[in-house]
Order: structure tokens, then C-alpha cells, then sequence
């Protein structure tokens, strides 16, 4: 009896560690830049979200910065990516997921090599997220805000439909 017991708590206990890992985000960061001074910064955070996006980085102004900041780790859908980079005109390309479920199945949409080109400015906080329209025929979006006060969508991207 006390073996059945312990042998029960033993997988327990390693199914709990297995869902909580499940369960767990990761904050991926990165400073581009860091020769020039914070007032001449900004900082942008790639929001991942199971239902409106999730973000792999590749590039930033043409250079590749996947392994800098993931190394040998996977990207999940609840993971958050930030980077703190100069200033002015930025360039990103990243592969972008979405996902679709429902109660008997899932699909994930990818869309690999999206590029986003904007001007950022100095001392300010930017989110970049997705988010999907429609009900059978969804179109996608992707968007960059300025969450320095408050939360204000600057510019929105179409970049696919399913």
C-alpha cells in the first residue's frame, strides 16, 4: 500500500511540474545599441498572444538578431520580446503565427519573413501585436502602439487573410 502511495504522489508531482511548465512565458530582451545614450532610445515590445500573433524575430535594420536573442530556445505564443533600439527610422522582419482553434481542432497560420518598417522616437515605449477580423473569413492584422501613456494604435498592416 505505501509503495501504490508513493509511486501516485511521485506522478503527481510530475504531472503538476509538466503542466505548470505548460503554462509558463518567457520575457526575451535585447539592447541593439548600447553606444548611445537612453535619451536617444526607444524601447519596443513584441507582444505575443495565442489568439492575435506571436512574433519569432529574425532581422533589425537588415541584421540578423535571432540567435542574439532567442539562442537555441524556442518561441511560444505566450513569450514577449524586448528590444531596446536607437531612434528614428527601424526596420524588423519577423515570421508571424496565428492561431485558430475550436473545441475539436487547431491551425496555425504562418506568415514568414513580414517586414516592419517605422520611425520611432526617442524616450518612448512601442507595442507591436496582432489582432484577426471576421468570423469564417479572417483577415490579419499587425499593429505598433504607443503605450508611452496610455495605449494608442500609430499604424496597422494588413498581412494576410484566411
Amino acid at each position: 500500500m505505501k509503495k501504490a502511495f508513493f509511486n501516485f504522489v511521485i506522478v503527481l508531482m510530475i504531472g503538476l511540474f509538466l503542466s505548470s511548465c505548460a503554462f509558463t512565458s518567457a520575457t526575451h530582451k535585447m539592447d541593439l545599441n548600447e553606444n548611445i545614450s537612453a535619451n536617444q532610445k526607444a524601447e519596443i515590445t513584441f507582444l505575443n498572444n495565442n489568439d492575435n500573433g506571436w512574433f519569432i524575430l529574425k532581422e533589425w535594420n537588415g541584421i540578423n538578431i535571432e540567435e542574439n536573442i532567442y539562442g537555441k530556445k524556442n518561441v511560444f505564443p505566450r513569450d514577449k520580446t524586448i528590444l531596446t533600439v536607437p531612434s528614428g527610422d527601424n526596420s524588423f522582419m519577423f515570421n508571424l503565427r496565428f492561431t485558430f482553434s475550436n473545441k475539436y481542432s487547431s491551425t496555425i497560420i504562418r506568415i514568414d519573413d513580414v517586414v516592419m518598417q517605422y520611425s520611432l522616437e526617442p524616450e518612448k515605449k512601442y507595442q507591436v501585436k496582432g489582432r484577426t477580423t471576421g468570423f469564417l473569413k479572417k483577415e490579419l492584422f499587425i499593429g505598433i502602439y504607443d503605450v508611452t501613456k496610455g495605449s494608442s494604435l500609430l499604424k496597422e498592416w494588413k498581412v494576410g487573410e484566411t
